[in-house]
């Protein structure tokens, strides 16, 4: 399912979250020299935050944003402290810029 909309975004925000993004950082940790394994994840998490078509609009009373930021942050964070390639350390860096510049 392609998340092109508020709605279907939300839905797997909400099936990601909380329950699923630890997982996404003990395989960053246990794999970290695997390319095979970071890159693909690594492509996925940078994705789910690019905020294409305005998709990230949570309620100003929805902690959601800052939750978002705060787990992809904790995944730049550890591909930084283990990046062994160029590929790897690029894309931790356009996560990081997608935190930042988002409108959370």
């Amino acid at each position: 399912m392609a998340t092109n909309s508020r709605r279907t975004y939300g839905l797997l925000f909400d099936m990601l979250y909380p329950a699923h993004f630890p997982v996404f950082l003990r395989c960053l940790e246990a794999w970290a020299d695997d390319q095979e394994v970071t890159t693909p994840l690594l492509k996925f998490v940078s994705e789910f935050v690019l905020n294409k078509t305005q998709r990230l609009t949570f309620d100003s009373s929805s902690p959601n944003g800052i939750l978002l930021f705060r787990e992809v942050s904790k995944v730049g964070l550890v591909e930084l402290s283990s990046a062994n390639s160029a590929d790897c350390y690029a894309l931790s860096v356009t996560i990081s810029f997608a935190d930042i510049l988002s409108n959370y």
